[in-house]
């Protein structure tokens, strides 16, 4: 019953702060310098390779860079090497830039060592290490102290506490620093550094690390042929002029996570020119003052729109494996591309193209037949730097496949979740609000009701992307135990995973998560015009209309409601009618999943938040009740535009102007925008429900726009230099809406309780959260009164696990106790594990997640080592579901043992194979009904319909009844009125 993941081709790596390496490149001693990563026995601890590198391009090429470099010169450590399960490399090394060095560092919990000293060299006594002249160079603090020594280093103090009869030592907030972050950054870029004696150097950043202030380093024997394969044929020199920000995005592109790789011929490719709609509109304008700062007013400007910013279109013939999607998102060198399926040799048999010299652009191809991809310099970075020809003669034929577009994964892939972003600014009513979030209440009552709906639900459920090697996958244990027989539907084990599974989803609506009729559905625009334009055919004239788009998921003649994240302002809502359109179908092998826009005279790009084509996707519903609550105020709120520009820095290509580059683009703020975006949002919404006019908001709507303009700037800032100092603006903003009580506690709307709370934010004694008229307010107050928990699944089901287990074969003489005491130290140690890597201050979650995947792999790894007899089996599972003694590991070692590949525990429950009862989409003889969808319950075995009563959601209507007095709902009071 157990599944195993296959090897990726991600590679870990180590993660180091560059604190740590500086100071490894400092000690007195210079025997001991350099960083050390291996254990003296020459094994690694695998728990240091908390980062990864993605299979990429770069990946590819540098493995062909190692086997050649190492052929002449010996490199020491293998590319890569593997325990099993995951790959690793120590050639390239990922730095962080959190902690400045101290005159005293941290080197473990509560030790200190002074800058410059091997801690393995310094022997600690109470709480005190010195040097051969008695200097103090190492302190442990929180730790009781004997005899406390008179004069500590600055930056400790001695505290005793009264009533206490020993103190301790403690940092202070005055210890002195010696190397700022910032200039941490500048000297490892400059100088590099040793780990295990090989020399690191500055190798790349992705757009994404840059803004989370991380740099990747790279074996320096490797260097110098990956930088020239980088470079792709440019002459890029020391001390040259350069747009830095733009240059090291670009030559990070490569770098970029793919999923397998396509061929294409770059002679195969026809560059046609971008195309600019010029048009002019009345928007909510924020610009840069001359002073650096933002203003944001409604005027009238002329706007200009890349209708095909970041997209190809791609022939058919290429896809290969790929046949079944539109969209493949294509990384080359300098190239970056949302490219869709095209019958481009249809559309030039249609329209009698049979020459090359009839297309309109460059290409270097010299049959028709030969055109395979149609695209744009906004596609070819190259062209920033160099010429088209340049970049075909220079790039490779292999291209890496990043993404396609993708299906929701609710429902068989017919429905979408929503967001609160979106929620927050649309205006809708208390019993507006009632009436949308209602399916998903009932629909959580008959996954805890109804056995047959779970089952359903389970069975797309499972095998989430990311689980790894015997991973505790809950839905995959519950799914199968389900199918063999209903008897482990009665028993506890099978409530508490119900519980369990409702309170997610509770907790899921409570942040708008609520499930709609849509997907996330990815950007094309204006596809048939660029056809046209590649033959000389295109005049400027939009073929879809303004306000219109195509979508083949949805009724054509309806409107549709669309977001794209980050959601800031109310005027990203987009309201779109979906309209048939037959060229469309016939020259592009459109999915579900592709929505085909108009930019072309209209704002489409600003109301979605400054999308362009590069693989952006848009959350895009037909929702009768989030289209009539945008309609409300669609004309009201002036579309939010960025005229904010990027600033011409003067910058070289140096390593000293890399680390000044990158030291300003770590300042990220886009979370903080978000969520003050969402404040005034709810602000906004509460004032214009309690009867103040647009008019009378005005301001509250400026400010929002202008976080939506720093938002763009946050995004932008890994590839562009911006002047205004968005931390300040942001602090401005705060202060003048003062989010502070009368007791100068902090104060949210009152969402933003469970999203701290879910966040491990909220902290009660220092924020406020009040209710207000808004949407998210009303959720909130419907969900509470709801109260879906209420009647838990154990008053149901709370048989013992014995209940569902085969005793007929056990025998208590032939349990394995050593067995048994080995997987109790196994899950304890797990348990212990993971306690502590939770309680360890990491900010990275992806690092996190890494380390926690790893000591469950270890553990996994153990227990599948075992040869389990039935009766070892049989106990294990009575013990860890009905033991006390073991309810520590109970619920974990239950999952885990059950999902080991091959181990047989399934053996010892009951194998009756009776039918169950299942559901299916059924459009005529259907007896219940979830999200539109029309479903009949049926045996398994037989697959005759059942018959009786399945309607398990009629209790939700009275509640949902007396919810609608919104005063009883908001104290949670029982509704006695009729």
């Amino acid at each position: 019953m157990g599944r195993k993941k296959k090897v990726t081709g991600a590679l870990r790596i180590c993660s180091i702060d560059a604190k740590d390496l500086y100071i490894s490149e400092h000690y007195i001693d210079e025997s001991k310098r350099g960083y050390r990563l291996q254990r003296p026995d020459g094994t690694w601890n695998y728990k240091r390779f908390t980062n990864s590198l993605d299979y990429s391009l770069d990946v590819i090429k540098m493995q062909e860079v190692y086997g050649t470099v190492n052929h002449y010169e010996a490199i020491k450590f293998p590319f890569s090497f593997t325990d099993g399960y995951n790959n690793y490399t120590t050639q390239v090394i990922n730095t962080t830039y959190k902690y400045s060095v101290k005159s005293f560092n941290r080197i473990n919990l509560d030790t200190y060592v002074k800058f410059g000293y091997y801690p393995n060299d310094i022997e600690i006594t109470d709480c005190i290490g010195r040097d051969k002249a008695g200097n103090i160079v190492a302190v442990t603090a929180n730790q009781d102290v004997m005899h406390p020594v008179e004069q500590l280093p600055k930056g400790f103090i001695y505290i005793r506490h009264e009533g206490d009869a020993l103190g301790h030592y403690e940092e202070t907030s005055s210890m002195p620093t010696l190397v700022t972050t910032k200039e941490l950054r500048e000297w490892l870029y400059v100088n590099g550094f040793n780990v295990d004696g090989v020399h690191f150097v500055r190798f790349k950043r992705s757009s994404g690390s840059a803004r989370r202030g991380v740099c990747n380093f790279i074996n320096q024997q490797l260097y110098s042929r990956m930088n020239e394969w980088a470079k792709c044929g440019l002459d890029i020199r020391e001390g040259m002029p350069l747009d830095l920000c733009s240059y090291d995005a670009y030559i990070a592109l490569t770098s970029s996570s793919i999923i397998g790789t396509i061929q294409l011929d770059p002679k195969s490719i026809l560059m046609i020119d971008d195309y600019h709609s010029v048009f002019k509109c009345d928007v909510m304008a924020t610009e840069e003052t001359p002073d650096h700062h933002y203003v944001t007013n409604k005027k009238q400007i002329e706007r200009d729109n890349s209708i095909w910013d970041g997209q190809s279109l791609l022939d058919s013939s290429v896809y290969g494996e790929y046949s079944d999607h539109c969209m493949l998102l294509l990384r080359n060198r300098f190239f970056k591309s949302a490219c869709f399926q095209t019958n481009i040799q249809k559309f030039f048999e249609d329209n009698g193209i049979t020459d090359i010299s009839q297309l309109n652009g460059q290409t270097f191809a010299t049959d028709i037949h030969d055109i395979k991809m149609i695209t744009t310099p906004s596609s070819i970075k190259y062209c920033k730097f160099g010429t088209f020809k340049q970049w075909v003669e220079n790039i490779d034929s292999t291209w890496g496949v990043v993404k396609y577009e993708k299906f929701p994964k609710y429902m068989n892939g017919k429905k979408s979740a929503c967001h609160y972003q979106l929620m927050q600014t649309l205006q809708m009513t208390f019993d507006e609000t009632k009436e949308f979030i209602e399916p998903t209440l009932k629909y959580i009552v008959a996954l805890r009701d109804d056995p047959a709906v779970l089952r359903e639900h389970l069975k797309f459920s499972r095998y989430k992307d990311g689980s790894m090697i015997g991973a505790a996958d809950k839905n995959e244990v519950v799914y199968n135990l389900m199918m063999l027989n209903d008897r482990f539907t009665k028993t506890k084990v099978y409530a508490d995973f119900v519980n369990d599974l409702v309170r997610h989803q509770y907790n899921e609506a409570k942040v708008a998560r609520i499930v709609v009729n849509g997907l996330y559905a990815t950007l094309f625009g204006n596809g048939l015009e660029m056809l046209k334009a590649s033959i000389g055919k295109f005049d400027g004239t939009s073929e879809l209309g303004s306000g219109n788009s195509h979508c083949t998921r949805f009724e054509y003649g309806k409107t549709l409601i669309g977001t794209r994240s980050p959601h800031v302002t109310p005027s990203c809502v987009w309201l779109t009618n979906n309209v048939k359109q037959d060229e469309y179908d016939r020259y592009f092998n459109l999915t579900p999943a592709i929505v085909c826009i108009n930019s072309i005279g209209e704002s489409t790009l600003d109301r979605l938040s400054g999308a362009d084509f590069d693989s952006d996707v848009v959350l895009l519903m037909d929702d009768d009740i989030l289209v009539k609550a945008a309609q409300k105020n669609y004309d009201k709120f002036s579309i939010s535009t960025s005229l904010v520009s990027s600033s011409k820095i003067k910058r070289s290509y140096s390593l000293q102007q890399m680390a000044e580059s990158d030291y300003r683009t770590a300042k990220n703020h886009i979370g903080e925008i978000v969520n003050l975006a969402a404040r005034l949002n709810s602000i906004l919404m509460h004032n214009m429900n309690n009867g103040q006019s647009f008019e009378d908001n005005i301001e509250i709507y400026k400010d929002s726009c202008t976080l939506n303009a720093q938002s763009g700037v946050e995004i932008d800032s890994a590839k562009k230099a911006f002047t205004v100092d968005n931390g300040a603006e942001l602090k401005a903003i705060r202060e003048k809406y003062n989010f502070r009580n009368d007791d100068d506690k902090d104060w949210k709307p009152y969402f933003f309780k469970h999203i701290d709370t879910q966040k491990g934010f909220f902290i009660k004694d220092l924020r406020e959260y009040r209710y207000l008229d808004c949407t998210m307010d009303y959720i909130q107050e419907i969900i509470a009164s709801f109260n879906v928990r209420s009647r838990k699944m154990s008053k149901l089901s709370s048989e013992p696990i014995s209940y569902v287990l085969d005793k007929s074969k056990y025998s208590k003489d032939s349990v394995n106790k050593r067995q048994v005491k080995n997987v109790v130290e196994i899950l304890r140690k797990l348990k212990s594990d993971r306690s502590a890597i939770f309680q360890q201050q990491i900010d990275d979650k992806d690092a996190k997640r890494l380390l926690l995947d790893r000591v469950t792999y270890d553990a996994t790894y153990e227990l599948s080592q075992m040869n389990f007899n039935y009766s070892t089996s049989y106990y294990l599972i009575m013990q860890l579901c009905e033991n006390p003694d073991w309810s520590d590991i109970g619920k974990i070692g239950f999952y885990m043992l059950l999902s080991l590949p091959g181990t047989g525990f399934y053996q010892v429950f009951d194998q009756s194979h009776d039918g169950v009862m299942c559901v299916e989409e059924s459009a005529d003889d259907y007896d219940s009904e979830y999200f539109g969808i029309t479903f009949r319950h049926y045996m398994s075995d037989t697959g005759e319909k059942c018959e009786g009563d399945f309607d398990f959601t009629k209790p939700v209507d009275d509640i949902l009844c007396c919810i609608k007095h919104k005063s009883c709902a908001k104290r949670g009071q029982k509704c006695t009125r009729s």
